[in-house]
């Protein structure tokens, strides 16, 4: 007869051996079922031209941050930044987004496929799209941002998306001041009133 004590030490036995057994049957079968792989073809995701990335500088995901002399926070992000040659100081930037929030919590959004950025400049085209947190949301081929004096401006049309219609223009010029954001459209300005 087994007392209790043996009973266990037989199951642990046995336990031992079928256990890595079990998990040797399921790795072979994991390998047995497993697709056939093409050594010859390249690897799906290994499409970058890697020569070119070494031979230019680039910053990958650059991130600014300041703050003006009223105390608005700016942050500038990209998704690379590469620095031109001649002007150190001056970055050509791609899937640029430039934020800009007031002290008292007011906040204003730019995205552009596109941009050049200096310390007080920051010139966005490929497509500017700007939204404010009063829920405007303005579309423009490009926006000059004075990061100095937050003075925003485009010369080349907008089109403007809000709770009470659409409005297009010629000229545009956003300013933070501190009354909140003023924006001044100008030339062939149109509203289309949509309650």
């Amino acid at each position: 007869m087994f007392r209790q004590g043996d009973l266990y030490s037989t199951f642990v036995v046995w336990l031992k051996v079928i256990l890595p057994m079990f998990a040797l049957a399921l790795l072979s079968t994991l390998f047995l079922f497993s697709g056939k792989v093409d050594v010859t073809q390249s690897i799906p995701y290994a499409t970058l031209n890697v020569g070119e990335i070494v031979k230019e500088q680039r910053i990958s995901r650059p991130y600014f941050e300041g703050t003006t002399s009223n105390g608005a926070e700016i942050t500038l992000t990209a998704a690379y930044a590469k620095p031109d040659a001649e002007k150190p100081d001056l970055f050509t930037a791609e899937d640029l987004q430039l934020r800009l929030r007031s002290q008292d919590g007011r906040a204003l959004r730019l995205t552009s496929g596109h941009g050049v950025i200096s310390p007080e400049m920051a010139q966005l085209d490929g497509g500017v799209t700007t939204f404010t947190s009063g829920g405007l949301t303005i579309k423009a081929q490009e926006i000059t941002a004075n990061l100095k004096s937050q003075i925003f401006e485009t010369q080349t049309g907008i089109s403007a998306t809000s709770e009470i219609g659409i409005l297009t223009a010629d000229t545009m010029r956003m300013h933070q001041n501190e009354q909140g954001l003023e924006i001044q459209f100008t030339g062939n300005v149109r509203l289309i009133y949509q309650p």
